[in-house]
């Protein structure tokens, strides 16, 4: 059985506040986006490690395009280096080009209401982000619908019983296809209902209490 204590919420909120961008604008939804490449099939420690020099190197798409050589040796302890300063490039001229800033703060300033279709078309043209990581993106932008499915996640649907496939953490397949994806969101976000929190506080509040556990400590009924 999953069991999620009051604690367990608490701890959600401090983890979800501290992932949230302040002010949201152009530079830092840009650097949002940095900061979920760099997570792809890293531990949180070592990510938030590495971001944290990068940032002080590079504050705009222009810096890392005309600096691969200098991204390349800063983000060096990170898994993937090579591929994910290929990401980062390519991100980086994509965001230059893009209204996707302008359409977030848009929205935001509108109720929110396009959570899902701007998570989708990040996801789809953003280079280097998938659905997990779109929806990451949004998160920190303050968005609360959307579920960033990790590993974690994908083995607590596998206990409870669904038919997913979990692949090993340091694999990097480019996530999940957009129909498995959606389907596994929609039972997260169901189950979230039924603790009656928020999906991106029961996406941290899984997140929070089974990843320094191994997979056999959450059971089902």
């Amino acid at each position: 059985m999953l069991h999620l204590t009051e604690e367990d919420i608490r701890n959600a909120m401090e983890l979800y506040e501290r992932e949230l961008i302040y002010p949201i604008n152009k530079g830092t939804m840009f650097l949002a986006g940095v900061y979920c490449i760099l997570s792809i099939c890293e531990k949180h420690e070592k990510y938030t490690s590495v971001f944290d020099r990068v940032k002080e190197k590079f504050h705009t798409p222009e810096d890392i395009i005309n600096n691969r050589s200098l991204l390349r040796e800063v983000i060096k302890p990170i898994i993937f280096p090579n591929r994910k300063a290929e990401y980062l490039y390519k991100f980086s001229a994509w965001w230059k080009n893009t209204d996707l800033s302008e359409e977030i703060i848009e929205d935001i300033q509108n109720g929110r209401k396009r959570e899902f279709e701007l998570r989708d078309e990040i996801a789809k043209e953003a280079p280097g982000i998938s659905y997990k990581n779109a929806s990451f993106f949004m998160n920190k932008c303050g968005y609360v619908n959307v579920v960033p499915i990790d590993l974690w996640e994908l083995r607590l649907l596998e206990m409870l019983g669904h038919n997913v496939e979990v692949s090993g953490y340091y694999e990097i397949k480019g996530g999940l296809r957009r129909k498995e994806y959606l389907k596994y969101e929609n039972i997260i976000r169901e189950m979230a209902r039924s603790f009656e929190v928020t999906p991106v506080l029961f996406h941290f509040a899984i997140w929070n209490k089974y990843r320094n556990l191994r997979k056999n400590n959450i059971t089902k009924e």
